[in-house]
């Protein structure tokens, strides 16, 4: 089993709650198959005025079996059972993923 660490995004940027973050990783050799494993993640708004009550994290893999490189795409959702919480789009992230090959 191969293992690479990522750090999407950052607590010292600010981007669109709609906006893909992508990170790119590359194994040592080449692998069958690949997993993204969230680890843990961090949101905050840059104006700090409202708190977010509902908070998804979706990764999608890009891994095409047999490679050694690939990229994991994050999305955030952000809502609750009233719609969209946020007066602004804005967000601060950093999500920690673990890519596991085999």
């Amino acid at each position: 089993m191969q293992l690479v660490a990522l750090k999407v995004g950052g607590m010292d940027q600010a981007f669109a709650a709609n906006q893909t973050l992508i990170a790119d990783f590359s194994f040592p050799s080449p692998a069958r198959a690949a997993s993204a494993l969230l680890q843990g993640f961090q949101v905050a708004r840059p104006e700090g005025d409202i708190s977010l009550l509902d908070i998804g994290v979706e990764l999608f893999m890009h891994f095409a079996p047999g490679q050694s490189a690939g990229s994991v795409e994050v999305r955030f959702r952000l809502g609750g059972s009233g719609g969209i919480l946020i007066s602004s789009d804005l967000i601060q992230a950093e999500v920690h993923v673990l890519v596991a090959g085999t």
